[in-house]
């Protein structure tokens, strides 16, 4: 009885709290007979005509006090008389007192407006927005819209910043007829493709939006003030102008040397590492970010006495946006070596300035080393023999005959199940396993003897010995025609096209042979030097995988040794047979996930650049240059139009090349 008791007194106490809550909500408002209430004569009117607003404010009892806070009138409206206060009565007789308001439409434009605010009684009461609307040019149908500017208050000067156009205080989102922006002074002006997000304005039950009609990009030329004259905007059969705007330019820091505004990124490398006296090298100045890039400067190398400026080189790839410029430009400088000895390139740091931070920042200041020689500094050719060629060609498993002997031994261990005797049965399947294991063995560590274009081969070999590499190569393609996948071919065919000058098709060689046989470590060290002395060191490297055929293999191997497993469990059911079951079967989905790897990560269609050519931002013959491909350049291939290949780089570029300048050395 005491528990139903105080179920009960429970319950009672909640009600209780409802009650209050419902008769006094929060935030000190009472019941919606005690609130003021706003009339107005017409939502709409015409310009120059009146309208007039009534505040009714129930009193407690007449005389009271009452403070009334009128919100800042909308410029639309002019104040004409008020307030005018007269006590009335409710239609219950209760007393009131109402606030009378008179005002006139000064210009067309819609405006939320509101809330009022009264103080009796110690409280404070606010009434609900209202929206209020003033016609355009005495058509009651139609209203006008403000045309604004939104601008920084304060830019530098050469500070890239985008400037928005809005029409604001539309009761639904529309875009113009048309816009007429005169010509802005004083600044390099560029339109942003891209317009920023709409914003909207809401109060109560009501909602106004601001919709953007043009972005423009300015950079000031200098200091003082960049005037944003007035536009005019063509929308629904009304043409409304105005939004002139000026905007602060400071000075930028004082510094010897300033080379950007913005948030950047910087990067210095060379094209090689050793050149001989005469030969030209490259210093590749990168700069990745945010900022004024059409007016960015680089620093200036300084190669000593041991090289001289030749020319210089840019590239870039940026566009304008809601944030900035976006993107990077680059500069290559070619110097000629003159001198021999060690040459160090000093780089100067790259001096800019964050926008609404304080000073200057540097990035880079470093020193490049290339080590100038008399002799040749091409590398020593190291060629491989027939014999090398044939360990290379072993590791190509997935022609090796040889596998299918493993099917003998497996057949008799399955076989030797169905004996009889335990015994004699289990020392079958012993033999026949320890031969299956020596099987795999001889397959994994014997190269088989895979034929080979011997002849064409040694008449390759012959060339090369004689210096006569032009012939060589000949004879190599002619060798890769009759037998390929062929690493050790592709290794000497690379050589030869090195001598040749051919650097392009030199990478090709080398990257199909790593593909080919890609555990070859003398493959991988050999394209890694190549790349390196031709200034293609920023290329990615092909992942470590192995052999196209040893997956395969694994997953065939996991398989049969599985099956013969279930089968001695389920007739001896020992522990140790479960448990070299669950590691098989472990064993051959590990080889199939890297099967499926392999076909779908690792062939992804890559081809090489084997002539300069450049990097073209849309697939025409007079198309914007974005960069140009040095020839060995490594690239992803997507799709093709016409005669153009969609191509990305290894610096992170999209673009089109002729598809005539790829080979492909994964896919097609």
């Amino acid at each position: 009885m005491e528990g139903q008791r105080v179920r009960t007194a429970g319950r009672h106490l909640a009600g209780l709290v409802v009650l209050l809550a419902v008769l006094f909500p929060a935030g000190a408002q009472e019941p919606s007979a005690d609130l003021p209430t706003v009339q107005v004569s017409a939502a709409r009117i015409r310009r120059t005509e009146r309208l007039t607003l009534d505040l009714s404010i129930p009193l407690d009892a007449p005389g009271e006090a009452v403070e009334v806070i009128p919100p800042p009138v909308p410029e639309i409206l002019s104040l004409l008389v008020g307030p005018l206060v007269q006590p009335v009565k409710d239609p219950e007789g209760k007393p009131m007192l109402r606030y009378r308001y008179t005002f006139q439409g000064v210009r067309s434009g819609r405006r939320i407006w509101g809330p009022f605010q009264v103080r009796r009684g110690g409280k404070v009461y606010q009434t609900d927005p209202f929206l209020i609307e003033v016609s355009y040019r005495g058509d009651i149908d139609k209203v006008a819209y403000d045309v604004e500017w939104e601008a920084p208050e304060r830019v530098l000067a050469r500070q890239s910043v985008p400037v928005t156009l809005y029409i604001r205080h539309l009761d639904r989102i529309v875009l113009p007829d048309r816009v007429q922006i005169p010509e802005l002074r004083g600044a390099f002006v560029e339109e942003v493709p891209v317009l920023a997000p709409v914003e909207e304005e809401s109060m109560g039950a009501h909602t106004l939006y601001h919709v953007p009609v043009k972005t423009l990009m300015i950079t000031p030329y200098e200091s003082g003030t960049i005037r944003l004259p007035p536009a005019t905007v063509i929308l629904g059969g009304m043409e409304e102008s105005g939004g002139a705007l000026t905007v602060r330019v400071d000075p930028l820091p004082q510094s010897s040397s300033l080379h950007g505004v913005g948030r950047f990124e910087f990067y210095a490398t060379r094209t090689v590492s050793a050149v001989q006296v005469g030969e030209l090298f490259g210093v590749r100045l990168l700069v990745k970010g945010v900022g004024n890039f059409p007016f960015l400067s680089f620093p200036q190398p300084d190669p000593g006495d041991l090289a001289v400026l030749v020319r210089e080189e840019e590239d870039e790839e940026y566009r304008a946006s809601t944030e900035g410029y976006s993107g990077w430009r680059q500069r290559t400088y070619w110097f000629r070596a003159v001198e021999e000895g060690r040459l160090t390139v000093r780089i100067p740091p790259f001096r800019y300035v964050p926008p609404g931070q304080n000073g200057v920042r540097s990035a880079g200041g470093t020193s490049l080393a290339v080590e100038v020689r008399e002799e040749n500094v091409t590398p020593a050719l190291t060629f491989l023999s027939l014999e090398e060629v044939r360990s290379l060609q072993g590791r190509w498993i997935v022609k090796d005959l040889r596998v299918l002997f493993l099917l003998i031994p497996m057949g008799l261990a399955l076989l030797s199940l169905l004996v009889p005797w335990k015994r004699l049965g289990g020392y079958a399947l012993a033999v026949c396993t320890v031969l299956w294991a020596g099987l795999l063995l001889w397959i994994l560590l014997v190269p088989p003897d895979v034929p080979l274009p011997e002849q064409k081969l040694q008449e390759g070999l012959a060339f090369l010995a004689r210096e006569d590499y032009g012939k060589a190569y000949e004879a190599f393609q002619e060798a890769l025609a009759e037998a390929d996948p062929a690493p050790g071919i592709h290794y000497d065919a690379a050589m030869a096209a090195y001598a040749l000058g051919e650097h392009g098709r030199a990478v090709y060689h080398l990257r199909r042979a790593c593909v080919q046989a890609p555990m070859a470590v003398i493959l991988r060290e050999a394209l890694s030097r190549m790349e390196e002395e031709i200034g293609l060191q920023y290329q990615a490297a092909l992942p470590a995988a192995f052999p196209p055929g040893i997956p395969w293999l694994g997953v065939m191997t996991g398989c049969t040794l599985s099956g013969l497993l279930f089968a001695t469990y389920m007739r001896w059911r020992a522990p140790v047979l479960l448990i070299s079951l669950l590691l098989s079967l472990s064993a051959a989905i590990a080889a199939g996930g890297y099967v499926f790897y392999r076909a779908v990560v690792l062939r992804e269609p890559q081809a090489v650049v084997l002539t300069e050519t450049p990097l073209q931002a849309v697939p025409e013959e007079e198309g914007r240059r974005l960069q140009i491909c040095p020839a060995g350049t490594a690239v992803r291939t997507d799709y093709r139009y016409q005669d153009y290949v969609r191509v990305h780089t290894g610096m992170g570029t999209s673009g089109w090349v002729r598809r005539d300048a790829l080979q492909w050395y994964i896919g097609r």
